[in-house]
């Protein structure tokens, strides 16, 4: 019956507002942890250039190559991480299994980034970030997916866009946080610490305030 009750709810075509989806504590962990992730994101895009160039001397046409390599081994953790989930399922584990498992290995995956700045060797820099970068990505599908697991096909839009919000506010917010934690330690060392500690919080995020990951009820 309660399957049922689900597949009625799904293909029920009544209007959700974004108000309404507050209601449910699934919306703040999928809200919250896009707010305290996505900014790591911005962070890559925007300040690996000045990193590389403060901590390893390299000009701006010799960042090209770098950043190329993080670019595309990050597109590659994107499609891995959708991968990983699937593979979980297709091995008879549940959903709730599969996707927050995915999501825990992304978290380990990040952390060996917090050595980046006490490392010597650019491209063993490069490689620490493009796992970050990948692992980013990795999570970021899961998250998206997640969404469409828990919410009816009439929330899905107004979920994912309601969750981008909060991840672009946290975005917005890095440029100067990011630039008062240098002002203040003259060192990028907390920051990529705090970009390797953040999908671990995540996870437990997802852990304790999403206790199955299944449709609900709206």
């Amino acid at each position: 019956q309660h399957i049922i009750q689900d597949k009625e709810n799904y293909s029920s075509g009544n209007k959700i507002s974004w108000i309404q989806l507050f209601s449910y504590r699934q919306t703040y962990a999928i809200c919250g942890t896009r707010f305290i992730s996505d900014w790591v994101w911005w962070f890559f895009l925007f300040w690996i250039p000045d990193f590389l160039s403060k901590t390893h001397g390299i000009n701006l046409r010799e960042v090209v190559l770098p950043l190329i390599v993080i670019y595309t081994v990050s597109s590659v953790g994107g499609i891995g991480g959708g991968w990983i989930s699937s593979k979980f399922i297709k091995m008879g584990k549940s959903i709730d299994f599969a996707r927050k498992t995915t999501i825990l290995i992304c978290a380990i995956t990040v952390m060996p980034v917090m050595l980046v700045s006490k490392t010597p060797n650019l491209w063993l820099a490069v490689a620490f970030i493009s796992m970050a970068a990948a692992a980013h990505q990795g999570w970021a599908s899961n998250i998206f997916t997640i969404v469409s697991d828990i919410y009816p096909k009439q929330a899905v839009g107004t979920m994912t866009g309601l969750s981008g919000f909060a991840g672009a506010i946290g975005g917005a917010l890095s440029a100067s946080f990011v630039g008062l934690l240098l002002e203040s330690t003259g060192s990028y060392f907390l920051i990529f610490l705090l970009a390797a500690s953040v999908y671990l919080v995540n996870w437990g995020i997802i852990k304790i305030f999403i206790k199955e990951i299944k449709p609900i009820e709206i």
